[in-house]
């Protein structure tokens, strides 16, 4: 007989902070220019959600925009930064295929 408390199990979930599309930058093949991604506003509710990890995408090759710099408006501190990034992010990141 048991206590009535069920078996502790291991459940994968993945914590991810989303990605927005730049919609305002042309892009694709017929403007010969990468897409570009950035990271979602802290104040989104988007911003952040768990996922199954079959869900993924295993690889995708995003390449800093150096030429707009970083920012700090869009999350405050964070332990989804590593401490070297200094609490900020690059502005956006264009995606490669």
């Amino acid at each position: 007989e048991g206590s009535g408390q069920a078996e502790p199990q291991t459940m994968h979930v993945l914590w991810v902070r989303w990605f927005g599309r730049d919609t305002q930058s042309p892009a694709g093949w017929d403007k010969r220019r990468l897409h570009s991604v950035g990271f979602v506003h802290q104040d989104d509710d988007a911003a952040f959600g768990f996922l199954d990890p079959d869900q993924i995408v295993r690889g995708v090759h995003l390449i800093p925009a150096f030429h707009y710099g970083r920012t700090d408006k869009l999350l405050g501190k964070s332990i989804a930064r590593r401490k070297e990034e200094q609490g900020e992010d690059w502005k956006y990141f264009h995606v490669d295929w």
